[in-house]
């Protein structure tokens, strides 16, 4: 059973009713339902997502979406090209993006890229993970406190659980 988005043997562990993931709430973060209600509905495919959130410009949210094949079958390349149509989206003329990098996490392989906002000092780094049939997405947001912000994101990395 879980109550208010927690674990029930954890108060710190953020695991959303029926989510294929969970992770460890990240020191001076705080959890933000209605962030999380807002991410979710603007993502059509998502099933179920978490936020925490320093204030309201520096942010980490976390969101799953079903697959229709097992990742594991899939190469790192073809990973890459599935992403390009997000990659599309994402890039503007407001705002630059980086090439998908492969990086390993704990909880899986994942694909990384960095958004910056031209004309703001917002950025956000964006993680990919693919486990089995469930891909996570650990987006991390910051305005003006990058170093609190990669360092939740850090910790929410290495406890992220994915299953």
């Amino acid at each position: 059973m879980l109550v208010a988005g927690c674990a029930r043997d954890d108060p710190n562990r953020v695991a959303p009713d029926g989510a294929p993931f969970s992770f460890q709430l990240p020191t001076s973060f705080t959890q933000q339902p209605a962030l999380a209600d807002r991410t979710k509905a603007g993502a059509a495919a998502t099933t179920h997502a978490a936020a925490v959130a320093i204030d309201v410009y520096n942010t980490i949210t976390v969101l799953s979406f079903p697959l229709d094949q097992d990742a594991s079958t899939l190469s790192d390349g073809e990973l890459v090209r599935q992403l390009a149509p997000v990659v599309r989206t994402l890039t503007t003329t407001q705002r630059r993006v980086s090439a998908v990098q492969r990086r390993d996490v704990k909880a899986g392989r994942a694909m990384y890229l960095r958004i910056l906002d031209n004309g703001t000092s917002q950025a956000s780094d964006l993680y990919f993970i693919f486990a089995g049939r469930s891909e996570v997405e650990v987006a991390c947001q910051w305005q003006d406190k990058p170093k609190a912000v990669a360092n939740g994101c850090q910790a929410v990395l290495d406890s992220l659980r994915v299953g």
